[in-house]
C-alpha cells in the first residue's frame, strides 16, 4: 500500500514539475480565461503616465506643413510616434500593477513593450482593411489611409497590449466582462483607446462640408480626432477616478 501511495506522489510530482517548467518558458497553456476570472491592470498613480506626447507629436506635425504634404508627414509622424509608444510603454508597464497570472512570455520589461509595438503595426493591417470596408478611399490615397491606420494602431492598439502584458486571453474576456463599460471608463489606457477609435470615426464629419480648407483633405480630420480623443480619453478616466 505504501509502495502505491509513493509511486502515486511521484507522478503527481513529475506532472507538477512539468507544468511549472513549460509555463517557465513562456509557453501558453491551454486555460482559457473567463469573464469572472479578468483582472484589469491598475496604475500606481493616477495622474502619471499622461499620453502629452499626442498633443505634442500632433501640433509638430502640423506645424511642419502637414496640410501642405499630409502623406510626406504622416509617414515621418509614424516612426516618431512608435519611439514615444516605446518610451511612454515602458513607463506604463512600471507604473502599472497586475495580477496575472498565465503568463506567456518572460517578463521582460523590454520584450513586452517592443513586442507589443511591434504587433500595433501588424494589426494595423487589420484596421486599414476595416477602414477601407467602411468607406475609405481606395482608388485613391490608398497610402494615406493605410498610414492613418498605422497611426490609430499605436495610439489605440500598442498601450493597451503593454497594460495587459501580451495576456490577449484577458483582452477578449474583456469585452464579456459585466459592466464593460466602467471598467473601460475607469481606466485611462482602456478608455484612452476606445476615445482614439470613437476620435477617428468623429474626424470623418467634418471632410465632406464644402469649407475647402487644407485640413478637410483626407485623412487630416481623422488623424487629429484620434490623437485628440486617444488624450482626451486618457483624462476622462482620469478625472473619474479622481472623482470617486
Amino acid at each position: 500500500m505504501d509502495l502505491r501511495n509513493n509511486k502515486e506522489a511521484k507522478d503527481v510530482g513529475k506532472k507538477v514539475k512539468s507544468v511549472s517548467f513549460s509555463a517557465s518558458l513562456g509557453e501558453p497553456t491551454n486555460d482559457v480565461v473567463s469573464a469572472n476570472d479578468i483582472a484589469i491592470p491598475k496604475m500606481q498613480n493616477t495622474l502619471w503616465p499622461n499620453p502629452i506626447h499626442y498633443l505634442l507629436i500632433l501640433n509638430a506635425l502640423y506645424a511642419k506643413g502637414l496640410t501642405s504634404n499630409p502623406l510626406q508627414w504622416m509617414i515621418i509622424g509614424v516612426p516618431i510616434l512608435a519611439v514615444m509608444q516605446l518610451l511612454y510603454g515602458s513607463v506604463l508597464l512600471t507604473s502599472s500593477v497586475t495580477t496575472l497570472q498565465d503568463r506567456t512570455v518572460k517578463d521582460s520589461k523590454l520584450l513586452i513593450v517592443i513586442t507589443s509595438t511591434f504587433a500595433a503595426l501588424l494589426i494595423a493591417n487589420v484596421l486599414f482593411v476595416v477602414m477601407v470596408l467602411m468607406g475609405a478611399p481606395i482608388a485613391t490615397l490608398v497610402l494615406e489611409t493605410y498610414t492613418l491606420s498605422l497611426h490609430i494602431s499605436l495610439l489605440a492598439i500598442q498601450p493597451v497590449l503593454v497594460l495587459f502584458r501580451l495576456e490577449h486571453e484577458h483582452i477578449r474576456a474583456l469585452f464579456s466582462a459585466d459592466n464593460v463599460t466602467s471598467k473601460v471608463i475607469s481606466n485611462p489606457v482602456l478608455c484612452s483607446a476606445v476615445a482614439a477609435i470613437i476620435g477617428a470615426w468623429l474626424g470623418v464629419i467634418p471632410i465632406p462640408l464644402d469649407w475647402d480648407r487644407p485640413w478637410q483633405q483626407w485623412p487630416l480630420t481623422i488623424l487629429t480626432g484620434a490623437y485628440i480623443g486617444s488624450f482626451i480619453g486618457h483624462n476622462v478616466a482620469v478625472i473619474k477616478t479622481l472623482l470617486g
